[in-house]
C-alpha cells in the first residue's frame, strides 16, 4: 500500500503553473506549511514522503520527474503522462528508484 497504514497530511504547496507562467518561485509561508513555485524544490523537501500532482496532463512529466528522481512516492492524476512515451518513462524511473506511484481520477 502507498501509505503503509500511515495517515498523510497536507504539508506543502507547489503552484507549478504559476511558476511556469511567471518563472518566479517566490511564495510566502502563510503558516500552513511551505509554499514552492518549482517541483524540483518541493521534491528536495526531506520532510515529505508523498507528492500529489494535480496539473494539466501536458505538465505531468515535468512535474513528476523531479520527485521520482529523488525517490519520493507520487500520486498523479490520470493520465500519468501526456502520451505513452512519457508514461512509460515515468514508470521506468519509478521502478529504478523503488518508489510507489498511484495514478487516479478526481472525485
Amino acid at each position: 500500500h502507498l501509505c503503509n497504514g500511515r495517515i498523510y497530511t497536507h504539508e506543502r504547496l507547489c503552484n507549478y503553473l504559476s511558476y511556469i507562467i511567471n518563472s518566479t518561485p517566490k511564495y510566502e509561508n502563510t503558516g500552513e506549511g511551505a509554499h514552492y513555485g518549482d517541483t524540483s524544490l518541493i521534491a528536495q523537501d526531506l520532510d515529505l514522503d508523498l507528492i500529489a500532482v494535480s496539473v494539466g496532463s501536458h505538465l505531468h512529466f515535468k512535474a513528476v520527474t523531479p520527485a521520482l528522481k529523488v525517490g519520493k512516492n507520487v500520486f498523479v492524476e490520470w493520465p500519468a503522462g501526456a502520451n505513452l512515451k512519457e508514461t512509460e518513462a515515468l514508470a521506468a524511473l519509478a521502478k529504478v528508484k523503488g518508489v510507489r506511484t498511484l495514478v487516479g481520477l478526481q472525485g
